[in-house]
């Protein structure tokens, strides 16, 4: 072979490059994913973070009789939403998630959202919410 047939080793230093960024880039989203995923218990710091908002709507919530407006019951079926996402991440919430909808539940099957089985209902679920 020539000099000018010689082949080149150009091709090395873009392989190895495409190595290195595949391990940084690899490790890279594993980090990002372990930071923004729950804890190594399996609790969830999104599930906590779901059953505690949950509670901070109910607290904000006076009433959710929707003759009143529906700003509460709105508030309320929102609140109810995240502690069913909470539950669904760790079961732990699930006594919880089931006090929050139970006022909503009776309400919808009654129609009569200031009876004393929804009033009972409320201060159960309120209850519950001091226990997370």
């Amino acid at each position: 072979m020539s000099e000018a047939q010689k082949p080149t080793r150009g091709g090395r230093p873009v392989v190895l490059a495409l190595i290195a960024g595949v391990v940084l880039g690899g490790g890279a989203v594993g980090v990002g994913w372990l930071t923004s995923s729950s804890d190594s218990s399996g609790s969830g710091s999104g599930a906590r973070a779901d059953a505690v908002a949950a509670c901070e709507a109910m607290a904000r919530t006076t009433t959710i009789d929707p003759v009143t407006g529906l700003a509460g019951p709105r508030r309320w079926s929102g609140a109810s939403e995240l502690a069913a996402a909470a539950a669904e991440q760790d079961p732990g919430y699930r006594k919880l998630a089931d006090a929050i909808s139970k006022p909503l539940q009776i309400g919808q099957r009654t129609f009569d959202y200031e009876s004393p089985e929804v009033i009972d209902a409320v201060a159960a679920a309120r209850e519950a919410c001091g226990e997370v």
